[in-house]
């Protein structure tokens, strides 16, 4: 896995286990496809560090939280 400029703080998998989603020091996160092992979506979502990620899926809708 390649998507982060700095350590990663948080992992979280969701989706059945096909999604991960992981948050970095420099406030970023990503969304991970398990099957591929490459990123779906990433965004700044902080300016500070990331210290947990969650990533829920209710039917077809998914929301991740920081």
């Amino acid at each position: 896995f390649r998507g982060h400029g700095s350590s990663i703080n948080a992992v979280r998998l969701f989706a059945q286990n096909l999604r991960l989603v992981s948050g970095d020091a420099d406030g970023w996160v990503v969304v991970w496809d398990m099957v591929t092992k490459r990123p779906i979506v990433s965004w700044k979502a902080h300016e500070g560090p990331l210290l947990e990620v969650k990533g829920f899926q209710f039917g077809s809708l998914t929301e991740i939280y920081t």
